[in-house]
């Protein structure tokens, strides 16, 4: 149980490093439009329409896993590409 306690702090430990380094990241982005084109990227990533960039006729995207857009992101894709994140 002591080796089952241990990976729970670590994982959790993990996840609050990262959301650190996120904030850390957006904030020290300063050009709104970069920022939204950088946070974009995954998003385009688990897309696959014809009017997004890369699109592959025919191909099953699997994208990446439990990642979900913010809304800002959504809007941002949608006005510049017309497609919505599904």
């Amino acid at each position: 149980m002591a080796l089952l306690k241990a990976v729970e702090e670590n994982y959790n430990s993990f996840l609050k490093f990262n959301e650190t380094k996120y904030a850390r990241f957006q904030g020290l982005i300063v050009n709104a439009t970069v920022k939204k084109i950088i946070n974009a990227i995954p998003a385009v990533l688990c897309m696959n329409d014809k009017k997004i960039p890369g699109y592959v006729d025919g191909c099953r995207l699997y994208g990446i896993c439990n990642y979900t857009p913010d809304q800002e992101t959504t809007r941002f894709i949608k006005a510049r590409f017309g497609v919505e994140f599904a």
